[in-house]
């Protein structure tokens, strides 16, 4: 004899278990492959300073920059600009002190570098003593550089620090500058050794010597 009423039962026991085992997979799968938490830069942990008559100093502690070991340029766009960015490597604990000219009256940008490409992140100020975040204004060809910091700020295909003279050598670059993916950027050289970064800052050959 058929027993339609618990052929059915059994049939919807082994739907519940199927629907069950592929919620825990996806569950398992989703912990054991976690997306990692993007780039941030944290205001709250930086300061900005007089350091000279003509010079600012951008400071960060411990977590200022995350993930730390990251190379960054500093810019001031009231400044000349043959002097106006500075590029540095934070520390592995994301600290970075950067020194460039201007006032702590200026708006100061910061971008991210990498061998492909330049992203700005944030543009800070000072305001009663404390480093806050600031507009970075108006961006023209909408490519995520502001227009006062993007060498081509009509053209989306290139932003930043990354457009310019086009190069096949560092001899085919001005002073203070590298050929890095066939165009003369700011050489990341000019900077001092930062001790416990493992990175030769100052590109002498050797890592966190002098530390």
């Amino acid at each position: 004899m058929h027993r339609p009423t618990n052929d059915r039962s059994v049939s919807r026991a082994l739907r519940r278990m199927l629907t069950a085992l592929v919620v825990s997979w996806s569950l398992s799968a989703c912990l054991a492959t976690p997306i990692p938490d993007p780039p941030s830069l944290d205001v709250t942990r930086m300061s900005l300073v007089q350091a000279s008559a003509s010079e600012v100093r951008l400071s960060g502690s411990a977590g200022a920059v995350r993930p730390g070991g990251r190379a960054l340029r500093v810019t001031n766009p009231s400044a000349p600009m043959s002097s106006a960015s500075v590029a540095i490597y934070t520390a592995a604990d994301g600290s970075f002190g950067a020194t460039l000219p201007g006032a702590t009256i200026d708006t100061l940008f910061l971008e991210g570098l990498s061998d492909t490409a330049d992203t700005f992140e944030i543009a800070v100020r000072l305001e009663g003593g404390t480093v806050v975040g600031a507009p970075g204004g108006s961006d023209r060809d909408v490519d995520g550089s502001p227009d006062v910091i993007d060498c081509a700020p009509d053209d989306r295909t290139q932003s930043g620090q990354r457009c310019g003279t086009a190069c096949a050598t560092d001899g085919d670059c001005a002073a203070g500058q590298i050929c890095s993916g066939g165009l003369c950027t700011v050489s990341m050289c000019d900077v001092a050794e930062i001790c416990g970064n493992g990175v030769d800052d100052d590109c002498d050959g050797l890592n966190d010597d002098g530390c």
